[in-house]
């Protein structure tokens, strides 16, 4: 069974982030991203460039 669960997320990871690299790309004015998990939130955070025009 986890045999066919690593093939499934083998086909689905590339689609996945394929799909969320569009989506964060086509904004017009402004992007924003928020996550409930305070650990991935601090990572996003590390992502934007310092003084840019992101608000937390």
């Amino acid at each position: 069974m986890a045999e066919h669960s690593e093939k499934y997320a083998d086909k689905y990871l590339p689609y996945a982030l394929n799909t969320y690299r569009v989506l964060l790309t086509r904004g017009t004015h402004t992007t924003r991203i928020h996550s409930t998990d305070p650990t991935t939130q601090h990572f996003l955070n590390t992502l934007i460039r310092p003084g840019g025009p992101a608000t937390v």
